[in-house]
């Protein structure tokens, strides 16, 4: 077993080994210190020859939250796990190295924040120049951005934060990691522009990347790379990325990564969500719209068309609250589409994963049907991407049961959907109609009416004869236990049954198994839609939730247009105005502001805590809401499209 570990362990080279011995994953040598070390476990050891090997180990049922925790502390962990059952006499089973769990690659739901997204970032640099792409491993989106100075990709990790970074050069690689604060930054040798592009090209399935507006040489080269790692720590084709978005930091309001920080919209000083304009805006009902929300306010729009195109939307649901609350009850039903199909790509998901987006594609269809109704051009776009994976909801229907098990348990395939398993699961259940019927024939030959057929883990099947019977057991009657009042037997017949139900659950679990995988592929092949779909509906939730608050609170629709003033009439800040109002300290005290051509200056004056930083920081707040889409805290407010905030 040692031999096959240190073979294991070669592969994985400097990642923790997790090799797994029945119930356990267990760590050995330097990497049973370091586990013990940092998730407190115990520190044991085993005898090898003269010398006693260092180990430690986790039950494999609960090994996700070491993982996680091994992860956040920088270390890549590697999954070796047994890849066939064992057997009577089977003294060693063949194990593989399924997976590598690194920072940035992440899929397990334990391991991740629901509203948040985990990037992993590739930066390909060459003569002073860089480009970044970035990489969410648990819903396949794929995004990069153009090339730029070295500063300008350093600025971008520090406004994205990924969790961990691939560059292309040792130089950069300390400066990557302080300015995106990732845990683990990676020195890789990447593909060159040329081979890049091919393999881009092929994951895709396209014959140019030119369709994606991809053109760049160290775009490609990053994007490449970031996908690649992927491919390579998971063990998987990664099919659940199925298009790179590539960003242009020109046609968004840049936020400054301190603008961010100082104007507190996503985290407070303590690091916490409360108390920031995302805690403000977010009533959306859904994991993905909870994501899409923080990225459409990191990166508002300078577009005047898609500005006033998501007003339209939120200004029609805001009016609405009949059409609010029907879009919200479909809604509630909807689960993380984007991350079950990244679990399902990687081959990571259970047949519960299956389960939840055939209970999310439910929903679907009648939330297209009311968006389809709507006015605004924006929601009515929402409607066919909705609709396009009903034949997969129907084929999930027919396939699972409705209470699908946890875990990998059997079980879960609807009786009728495949007659052979059918079968087998009637079988390895002790085939109850063939036991009544050799129960019958044997009391019948014997002329013992109370004798019974039973099953128990430790005898198999056995006979059941009473005391005061046993003179008429016939001699084919093989004993093979005692209790106080009866004796068990066994016969040829009864012992063959007990072998054709011993091999019913092996091929059981094997078609199981097999259902699953094709079940698995008929959701990947549909990837490209999926994706679609749960977009769709995560631009739903976050339309939904803009116009709750507005209704709610009391906001206005912002006039945005290309001039250069930005007039506010009776401005609130929207974090202080909610604190406020929960502490009940009174209502917050409306101002006004007038910037344009001839005023480019307000000098702010007054004592201590006063309210000039509120001041201040409300009109920026206001201007990234109003280029965000959202209605404002104001009585009205014209808003000149504002380019870069600091």
């Amino acid at each position: 077993m040692l031999r096959q570990y240190h073979e294991a362990k070669a592969q994985a080279r400097d990642a923790l080994l997790f090799f797994r011995l029945g119930d356990f994953y267990e760590l050995f040598y330097e990497d049973a210190r370091i586990a013990a070390q940092i998730l407190g476990i115990t520190l044991t050891s085993r005898a090898k020859g003269e010398d006693r090997v260092p180990m430690a180990g986790v039950p494999h049922h609960a090994a996700k939250g070491y993982v996680a925790r091994l992860v956040a502390a920088g270390h890549t962990v590697a999954i070796c796990d047994q890849m066939e059952v064992p057997g009577p006499g089977k003294q060693l089973v063949r194990r593989e190295i399924v997976r590598l769990v690194t920072p940035g690659t992440l899929v397990d739901e334990e391991a991740l924040e629901a509203r948040e997204p985990l990037w992993l970032a590739a930066v390909a640099c060459a003569e002073g120049r860089a480009a970044v792409a970035l990489l969410d491993a648990s819903t396949g989106e794929l995004r990069a951005l153009p090339e730029g100075s070295m500063e300008e990709a350093l600025d971008e990790l520090a406004r994205v934060g990924p969790r961990e970074v691939l560059v292309s050069d040792e130089q950069i690689s300390a400066a990557a990691r302080q300015a995106s604060g990732a845990v683990r930054a990676e020195t890789r040798s990447f593909r060159d522009a040329e081979g890049a592009e091919q393999f881009l090209k092929r994951h895709l399935g396209v014959g140019t990347l030119d369709g994606f507006g991809l053109r760049d040489p160290l775009s490609i080269e990053a994007a490449a790379e970031a996908l690649a790692y992927l491919q390579e720590t998971q063990r998987s084709a990664a099919k659940h990325v199925v298009r790179v978005a590539v960003e242009h930091p020109a046609r968004q309001l840049w936020i400054d990564p301190g603008a961010v920080q100082n104007l507190e919209l996503f985290r407070g000083p303590d690091g916490r969500r409360s108390g920031t304009l995302l805690s403000v805006v977010d009533r959306t009902l859904t994991a993905s719209g909870g994501r899409l929300l923080s990225r459409w306010l990191a990166a508002p729009l300078i577009d005047l068309t898609a500005i006033r195109t998501r007003q339209d939307a939120v200004e029609e649901l805001s009016q609405a609250a009949v059409l609010r609350e029907e879009i919200a009850e479909r809604l509630r039903g909807v689960l993380d589409v984007e991350r079950l199909l990244g679990r399902l790509a990687v081959g990571q998901g259970t047949p519960r994963d299956l389960a939840g987006l055939r209970a999310s594609l439910r929903e679907m269809p009648a939330l297209a049907g009311r968006l389809e109704q709507c006015s605004a051009s924006l929601l009515r776009d929402l409607g066919p991407p909705l609709r396009a994976p009903a034949a997969l909801a129907e084929l999930l229907q027919r396939a699972l049961i409705d209470e699908v098990p946890a875990g990998r348990e059997p079980g879960f395939v609807r009786p009728g959907f495949r007659p052979d398993l059918d079968e087998l699961t009637e079988l390895a259940q002790g085939g109850r109609a063939a036991i009544a019927a050799m129960e019958t024939a044997e009391k019948q030959r014997t002329g013992i009416q109370s004798l019974k057929i039973r099953y128990n883990k430790i005898f198999g099947f056995y006979i059941e004869i009473t005391k005061a019977n046993l003179h008429l057991v016939p001699q084919d009657y093989q004993r093979k236990s005692s209790t106080v009042g009866a004796e068990r037997f066994v016969t040829a017949g009864l012992s063959d049954h007990e072998a054709r139900v011993l091999s019913a659950e092996e091929r059981r679990g094997a078609l199981e198994q097999q259902i699953f995988d094709e079940l698995r592929q008929a959701v990947l092949a549909q990837s490209a839609g999926l994706r679609a779909c749960a977009e769709a509906a995560a631009q739903a939730d976050v339309l939904l939730s803009l116009a709750k608050v507005a209704a709610d609170a009391g906001w206005v629709r912002p006039i945005v247009d290309d001039g250069d003033a930005i007039e506010i009439a009776g401005g609130r800040h929207p974090v202080v105005e909610r604190a406020l109002a929960q502490s009940g300290d009174g209502p917050f005290v409306p101002n006004d502001v007038e910037l344009d051509a001839q005023r480019r200056l307000i000098v702010l004056t007054g004592p201590n805590m006063a309210g000039k930083s509120t001041a201040m920081r409300q009109v920026a707040l206001i201007a990234v809401l109003a280029q965000t889409g959202s209605f404002v805290p104001a009585a009205r407010a014209r808003v000149g499209v504002v380019d870069r905030l600091f």
